[in-house]
C-alpha cells in the first residue's frame, strides 16, 4: 500500500477519509509537485484557473518561464509559444517590430499588403513624417520630389510706413535643385487652399492681387500691398511670361480678408523662366502684410518639375512660422516686437534698437543713426557720422578745413568713389564737394 507522505497512514484511506484529491488521481495532493511552493499541488491550481498552463504540459506556465524551458520575451506570463505569432518565426507578436502600435508587426502588414516601397522592413505609413515632404502618400526616398518645404521670412517695415502692429511676409517654395521648377499653387475640392490672418491683410491702394499689376517703382506704404505671385515682385515681364489666375474670388482679399477656393490655381507656363529656382533654389508665392502683429496662416497645393523633367506635386502644405531672429532674447521675433511698439527701431533697420551697437558720438543719448533719421543731425556725406561728430570738409585730416583741403578737391577732380576728396560720398569729385570745403572753411 502506497504511502507517499510518509506519515504511516495508507493515501487510500486519507483519500477516503476526505483528505485532498483534487485531480482523482489516488495520489495526495500533498504528494503532487507544486514547482511554485506555495504549498497547492500544481494540477490543482491549474484546475482551478489559479495558475495558467497554456500549452497543458501540466506545468503552470509561471514555472516553465521560472526554470527556462519557455521564454517570455514582453515579460507578461505566458511563454511565447501560446501567443499569437502571425509570421510563424517564433516570436510573438508583441515582440515582434510595430511602428504604428496597432498591434500587428510591420513584417506581417507589410505581408497582408501594406506598403513598403522602399524595402527597408517598415510600413511607408511610419516614414511619412519625416520622408513625405510633398504629402502624397509615397514615401519620398521611392520617388523624385525636388520640393523640400515652405519658408517664410519677415521683411522690415520702416516705423511709420504702415499702421503700428503691421508684420510684412513672404512665402517661398524652398526646392532641392538649382534648376526645379515651381509651377503654380492650387486649391481643389477635399483639398482647398487657404489663406488667412487674424486681423486682415493689408491692401494698398495703389496695389493689386497678384505681382502683374504691382509696379516696379513702388516706394512708401505701396510696397508693402500683400498679393500672390510666382517668382515676381512686380510687373517687369508680364506680356513675355505671363503669371495666370483662373477660378480665385479676390473680393474678400481686397477687402483684407483671406484668399480661399476649392476650384482655382495660379501658375505660369511650365517653361517660364520665373519658374525655376536658381541658385537660391526657392521661388517666391506670396508678400502678405498683417494688420496686427500676428502670423498669416494658411495651406495649399503645389505643382511643379523635377530637375530631370518629371513632375512632382504637394498637398496641403501650410504656412510655416518664420524662423526666429530674436537679438533681445525675449522669444518673440524682432519683427513682431517692432511692430507691436514693444521695441523701438528708430534707424528703420528691422533691429530693435536695444540690440545695435549703440553708436552716440555726439552724446545726446539717441542712436546717432535715429539723430540722422529724424533730421536732429545731418549727414551730408552719409556715412552713418553725424556731421557735428566729424570735421567734414577736412580732406587732408589735418583737423582743420583749410587751403590745402580746396587743393586737394582740385587736384582730385573728377576722380572715382574712394577718393578722399570725395567729401559727399556721391562716387566721384566733383562741386558738390567743392562746395562743402567752402562752406566748411576755417571751421574745426
Amino acid at each position: 500500500a502506497i504511502d507517499c507522505d510518509g506519515d504511516g497512514r495508507i493515501d487510500a484511506c486519507e483519500i477516503t477519509s476526505g483528505v485532498g484529491d483534487c485531480d482523482d488521481d489516488g495520489v495526495l495532493d500533498n504528494c503532487e509537485d507544486d514547482c511554485n511552493g506555495d504549498g497547492v499541488a500544481d494540477v490543482c491550481q491549474i484546475r482551478s484557473g489559479a495558475l495558467l498552463d497554456c500549452d497543458r504540459n501540466g506545468i503552470p506556465d509561471v514555472c516553465d518561464i521560472g526554470s527556462g524551458r519557455a521564454s517570455d520575451c514582453d515579460g507578461n506570463g505566458v511563454p511565447d509559444s501560446c501567443q499569437p505569432d502571425c509570421d510563424g518565426d517564433g516570436t510573438p507578436n508583441a515582440c515582434e517590430a510595430d511602428c504604428d502600435a496597432d498591434g500587428t508587426p510591420d513584417a506581417c502588414e507589410i505581408s497582408a499588403g501594406a506598403a513598403d516601397c522602399d524595402g527597408d522592413g517598415v510600413p511607408d505609413i511610419c516614414q511619412f513624417a519625416g520622408g513625405d515632404a510633398n504629402r502624397d502618400g509615397v514615401l519620398d526616398a521611392c520617388q523624385t520630389v525636388d520640393f523640400v518645404r515652405l519658408v517664410t521670412e519677415i521683411v522690415p517695415i520702416p516705423s511709420g510706413t504702415l499702421p503700428s502692429g503691421s508684420v510684412c511676409y513672404r512665402v517661398w517654395a524652398e526646392l532641392a535643385n538649382a534648376n526645379s521648377r515651381l509651377i503654380g499653387f492650387y486649391g481643389s475640392p477635399g483639398k482647398p487652399m487657404s489663406i488667412s490672418a487674424a486681423g486682415g491683410f493689408y491692401q494698398s491702394p495703389l496695389g493689386a492681387d497678384t505681382s502683374d499689376g504691382v509696379s516696379c517703382g513702388a516706394s512708401g506704404s505701396e510696397r508693402f500691398d500683400s498679393w500672390l505671385t510666382i517668382a515676381q515682385t512686380c510687373d517687369s515681364a508680364p506680356s513675355t511670361h505671363p503669371l495666370y489666375v483662373e477660378g480665385i474670388d479676390f473680393t474678400a482679399f481686397n477687402a483684407g480678408g483671406a484668399v480661399q477656393t476649392s476650384n482655382g490655381i495660379v501658375f505660369v507656363e511650365p517653361d517660364a523662366p520665373q519658374a525655376i529656382a536658381g541658385a537660391s533654389r526657392r521661388v517666391l508665392l506670396m508678400q502678405l502684410t498683417t494688420l496686427q502683429a500676428v502670423q498669416a496662416t494658411g495651406t495649399m497645393n503645389l505643382l511643379g518639375a523635377n530637375a530631370d523633367g518629371s513632375d512632382w506635386e504637394a498637398f496641403q502644405i501650410s504656412i510655416p512660422s518664420p524662423s526666429l531672429v530674436d537679438c533681445n532674447a525675449n522669444g518673440i521675433h524682432d519683427a513682431l516686437d517692432i511692430a507691436a511698439g514693444t521695441s523701438a527701431d528708430c534707424d528703420r533697420n528691422g533691429v530693435p534698437d536695444e540690440c545695435g551697437t549703440f553708436a552716440d558720438c555726439n552724446e545726446n543719448g539717441t542712436l546717432d543713426a535715429c539723430d540722422i533719421a529724424d533730421g536732429t543731425s545731418g549727414d551730408a556725406n552719409a556715412n552713418g557720422v553725424p556731421d557735428e561728430c566729424e570735421c567734414l570738409g577736412d580732406v587732408d585730416g589735418n583737423g582743420d578745413v583749410d587751403v590745402m583741403d580746396l587743393v586737394e578737391v582740385l587736384l582730385a577732380w573728377g576722380d572715382p568713389a574712394g577718393s578722399p576728396a570725395d567729401v559727399d560720398g556721391n562716387g566721384s569729385v566733383d562741386t558738390g564737394d567743392l562746395a562743402l570745403v567752402l562752406v566748411a572753411f576755417g571751421g574745426c
